[in-house]
């Protein structure tokens, strides 16, 4: 597939001046028509400037021979990893939607230079070409799912790798011990949900990704904020102020968990918040302290660490 279209011209240019871009593609595709996502094995980009700088002061006839060597040494240096064969041409914006069938590689640098002619003829002095090769290779269902499947295994190993990064940056921000493991388990359990929907084969590897790099851009994101963005931490005098006692089993009743770490309150020293909600005493210190001065349940509002003026107790 070709294309030229979008480029602006340059009319200042004292001779045309000619660039090609090759986009060269190759994508599997099962032999099942009810499976119609194709697997990208191949993507790459090769660009060339002013190609037919060394003829264009001596020769504008761009279906010349010296012309057709310059295209042909152009493919050769892009070592395609595949055979250009069982060729076809079509142009992006044909609106008759023309497929032409080529025999051979000399048949595409005729192509090629039959565009570039038509628009330095045109009048054209600065001409973009992008070259699109796609080559879809079919395959038998059971290769094809085989192929899918290692790719799936690829980007899971590739999505921890991400993963395990973002969660090593949380865990150097945490001292608490508690908070580190509730991190460590809401990332178990982003790996485990991501696991898996790669394993579904109703779930594209498409959105998986997507996932993947919102997770990571989410924490980055949130990181960010607590930075730049943190809350006021909640005052010294006011959590000095809370309740504080030793939790006996049978006190617990049934809000027995504490949500920041997501243990249980039993047999520990809890605090109590005005409330009435309860956590354990270093988790909601560890909370009021650099998350902010609300209840992680309810938004009760504590007062803030003073800046200026009077602090307030109130309820959002």
């Amino acid at each position: 597939m070709a294309y030229s279209g979008g480029f602006p011209d340059d009319q200042e240019l004292l001779s045309p001046r000619v660039s090609i871009s090759w986009n060269v593609i190759g994508s599997y595709k099962s032999e099942n028509v009810n499976f119609k996502r194709s697997i990208e094995c191949h993507n790459s980009s090769h660009s060339y400037h002013d190609v037919f700088a060394s003829i264009a002061s001596t020769n504008d006839d761009y279906m010349s021979p010296q012309s057709r060597d310059i295209i042909s040494r152009m493919i050769a240096h892009i070592n395609f990893p595949f055979e250009l064969d069982m060729l076809s041409w079509k142009r992006r914006f044909d609106r008759n939607n023309t497929i032409k069938p080529l025999n051979s590689v000399d048949d595409i640098i005729s192509q090629i230079l039959e565009v570039i002619n038509g628009m330095v003829v045109s009048g054209r002095k600065k001409v973009d070409l992008i070259v699109e090769v796609d080559k879809q290779y079919t395959l038998a269902h059971e290769e094809y799912q085989a192929k899918v499947q290692a790719i799936k295994e690829r980007e899971l190993t590739e999505i921890r790798r991400n993963l395990d990064a973002v969660l090593l940056r949380e865990l150097a921000r945490v001292q608490n011990q508690r908070q580190a493991d509730m991190i460590k388990r809401a990332y178990a359990e982003q790996c485990r949900r991501i696991e898996d929907e790669m394993r579904a084969n109703n779930i594209s590897q498409e959105r998986i990704m997507d996932n993947a790099r919102f997770l990571e851009q989410e924490a980055i994101r949130e990181s960010f904020d607590q930075v730049v963005n943190r809350p006021r931490p909640a005052s010294k005098a006011s959590i000095q102020a809370l309740e504080k006692f030793v939790l006996e089993d049978k006190d617990g009743g049934s809000s027995s968990i504490c949500v920041i770490c997501r243990e249980e309150l039993t047999a520990c020293k809890v605090i109590r918040m005005p409330c009435s909600h309860m956590f354990h005493d270093d988790c909601i210190v560890e909370w009021l302290n650099h998350w902010g001065h609300t209840c992680p349940l309810c938004k009760f509002n504590l007062p803030k660490e003073k800046k200026h003026g009077s602090e307030e107790l109130k309820r959002s």
